[in-house]
């Protein structure tokens, strides 16, 4: 586990404890293609997405009578959440938070006002995803989809404060 993965895995322990909401963490047992030591969500077709999203929200990964209501990803995680609206995978109480990624706007046109929330974290210091983020949450925009996009002062990171603060504002809308 990288040190970036526990460092995210603690701020999701702080969040947890504060909002008195648990977190499940499933690992991905599959090679990034960029990085053979890396692990990454399978992702690149819909039928892909499909079995990552089964294997994410199966009853396996949860104690019993826990309901799953959304999920967050970040980078990797963050381009198959943001998949996950852009393909209308979920449905429409459901929500998405996308951390330090973005999404492939040129090959959907399709209406997303029924697919989804998705709020899109991005550091105005990430070098790989920043403008493309923002391209990517104009794009949603324009198709309908129920898009937030929250902008921080760091780079590729998890923002603890920012996360915490939209987390407490999804729960209290889902209650």
């Amino acid at each position: 586990m990288s040190d970036q993965e526990l460092a995210n895995r603690q701020k999701l322990d702080e969040i947890g404890h504060v909002l008195s909401i648990k977190f499940y963490l499933p690992r991905s047992d599959t090679k990034c293609h960029q990085n053979d030591n890396q692990l990454c969500w399978p992702q690149d077709n819909v039928d892909e997405l499909a079995r990552t999203l089964s294997t994410i929200t199966s009853s396996a990964n949860f104690e019993r009578g826990d309901k799953l209501e959304g999920i967050i990803g970040f980078s990797n995680g963050g381009f198959f959440t943001s998949k996950l609206i852009q393909n209308c995978l979920l449905p429409d109480d459901f929500w998405v938070v996308s951390i330090g990624s973005a999404g492939a706007w040129g090959d959907s046109e399709k209406d997303l006002s029924n697919c989804g929330r998705v709020i899109s974290i991005i550091g105005k210091n990430d070098r790989w995803h920043y403008s493309y983020m923002l391209n990517f949450h104009r794009h949603l925009q324009s198709v309908g989809a129920k898009s937030k996009l929250i902008e921080f002062n760091g780079g590729h990171e998890m923002p603890l404060s920012e996360l915490k603060r939209e987390l407490a504002l999804l729960l209290t809308k889902n209650q």
